[in-house]
């Protein structure tokens, strides 16, 4: 890839990996893989359609849905047109998607058929038309090579590129704008540190529709040729099948998945007794106390039982959306995992650049 980042060049980049994995999404009864020439080519013929419909630079486009594969593709194919991504909480209600509409005055919602039907009086509201994935980027979508991105009008970096909502933890949620240039810098940076590559699988457990997940979890991922693993729901048994079963290697989270995965070893531990709590109190705090004198991490072989009896695959920890706790990340790297932490300003050495 060059050294620019653009969305342009991110079809051209997954349009030449071919089969290579790039979504790999769990579901109630089945595991479906889209390679990255399949999620390429959907993704620019979607762009395609709503340029040719009048639906590019600058026009608000809501994407309602859940974690899909399609969510992805359509989310590539809206930024490739030029159009200015609106994504919503697929658990958001009337009054959630009443507010999104009117600050966005979108007129299209590219969204799920449960979500069209439960929406209809609101839409027509709104004179808002809906689109069904399935069909923007289903099996009926005219082909067309990835390579036609490079032809398309490259949105400028000064252009936005999406909508997004604060988490309102300083008030009521609030609207912000991320542009082209906004969504590169970060992507740059990270693709800088070469944490992850085309042989890795990253597990995305977090709703899309968060800018963390969207540009760390999404478009870093599949910039880096590291395939994405959607599980069925963010349940704990549901994200530990996604992870074993889709021998991810690294975990986009936020502390209080982490927070969580530490309290179920801990849980474990507890469960074998005095002494082997003990015991293992004593030699995890000596393994903090060399991380810290010596930068050592003698957790990576003297736990590697337990990693491998939690995800065999399992190496990176990325954590963002708000701050993790010293203690977890301490414990965790203990155990012989890379923690990365991408919230607020860097204080650690391995902390990932802040994303907006």
């Amino acid at each position: 890839m060059s050294a620019g980042w653009t969305i342009s060049s991110l079809l051209q980049d997954l349009g030449a990996r071919g089969q290579a994995p790039a979504i790999i999404a769990f579901s109630e009864r089945s595991i479906v893989t889209w390679d990255c020439t399949t999620v390429a080519t959907k993704a620019v013929g979607l762009a395609a359609r709503l340029r040719a419909q009048s639906l590019g630079r600058g026009v608000p486009v809501v994407l309602w849905a859940p974690n899909i594969p399609s969510w992805i593709v359509a989310a590539l194919g809206v930024l490739a047109a030029g159009a200015v991504l609106v994504p919503v909480d697929d658990l958001a209600e009337g009054a959630q998607l009443e507010a999104v509409l009117s600050r966005s005055e979108s007129h299209l919602v590219l969204t799920t058929q449960q979500h069209q039907k439960e929406s209809a009086k609101l839409l027509g509201q709104f004179e808002a038309e809906s689109w069904l994935l399935d069909t923007v980027v289903g099996e009926g979508i005219s082909p067309m090579s990835p390579d036609a991105a490079a032809a398309m009008l490259a949105p400028a970096t000064t252009d936005p590129a999406a909508l997004f909502w604060t988490s309102g933890t300083t008030g009521s949620p609030k609207a912000f704008f991320l542009t082209h240039g906004n969504i590169a810098s970060n992507v740059k940076a990270l693709r800088a540190l070469a944490i992850v590559g085309p042989k890795d699988r990253a597990l995305l457990p977090l709703p899309l529709h968060h800018a963390y997940p969207f540009i760390v979890g999404m478009l870093t991922t599949l910039t880096c040729g590291t395939a994405i693993v959607l599980p069925e729901g963010a349940t704990g048994p549901l994200i530990m099948k996604a992870l074993t079963d889709g021998e991810a290697t690294a975990i986009i989270g936020v502390p209080r998945l982490y927070e969580a995965l530490v309290a179920a070893i801990q849980s474990r531990v507890e469960r074998r007794g005095k002494m082997f709590r003990l015991g293992w109190r004593g030699l995890l705090r000596l393994v903090i106390a060399v991380q810290h004198a010596a930068g050592l991490q003698p957790g990576s072989f003297l736990f590697d039982p337990i990693r491998r009896a939690i995800a065999p695959h399992l190496r990176y920890l990325v954590s963002g959306g708000a701050r993790l706790e010293r203690d977890t990340a301490e414990t965790l790297a203990a155990l012989g995992w890379i923690v990365l932490s991408g919230y607020g300003l860097p204080r650690r050495p391995r902390s990932l650049p802040a994303t907006a």
